[in-house]
């Protein structure tokens, strides 16, 4: 017998933790209705959902950053990455930008740059296994900025970067397609 799923496990967990007005971070999962499910649930639990589903893969900095802003204008408390490693960076980096008032993530490259070590709360839901982002300090962006004609992707690693929380369903794993 199986417990239950992600998406009936995090509006429950989200309210345990405080969250109210959540930005929910992902790419989309097209073909899928995992975010659909999550963010239903959510609902459901009295939580206000945000939604930003444009993360690409090999998150770029103006995904992290497009994210903050919006989290930002939306006087948002929380965050919550759906997906792989792609949609948990840029939450990461978003997370990172937000608790420095919006500065640009790009800033933060290396290790423990960040000067404010709280940032909003995060709950990682991973819809595949391998990059373990959803559980570690390490977030990869890619900076178009610097060079625009030669972006370059880096690591960087802080303290201030792990989700609050992880949540691993086997089963979510199944209901992607294998282009994800």
């Amino acid at each position: 017998m199986m417990g239950p799923g992600a998406h009936e496990m995090v509006g429950p967990e989200a309210l345990k933790m405080g969250f109210k007005k959540v930005l929910l971070m992902s790419s989309g999962l097209r073909g899928t209705d995992i975010v659909h499910k999550i963010v239903e649930s959510c609902k459901y639990h009295g939580l206000e959902v945000v939604l930003f589903d444009q993360v690409e893969s090999n998150p770029k900095d103006y995904n992290a950053m497009d994210g903050a802003k919006l989290f930002m204008e939306n006087d948002c408390d929380s965050f919550i990455s759906v997906g792989g490693g792609s949609s948990h960076d840029a939450c990461k980096g978003a997370r990172i930008a937000v608790a420095h008032d919006g500065r640009n993530i790009n800033e933060f490259e290396g290790f423990n740059k960040s000067e404010n070590q709280k940032n909003p709360p995060h709950i990682a839901i991973s819809t595949t296994a391998g990059t373990g982002s959803e559980t570690s300090w390490a977030y990869v962006i890619t900076d178009t900025t610097t060079d625009p004609s030669k972006p370059h992707k880096y690591v960087a690693f802080d303290d201030a970067a792990v989700a609050t929380l992880a949540i691993d369903d086997p089963t979510l794993y199944f209901d992607c397609p294998t282009r994800f």
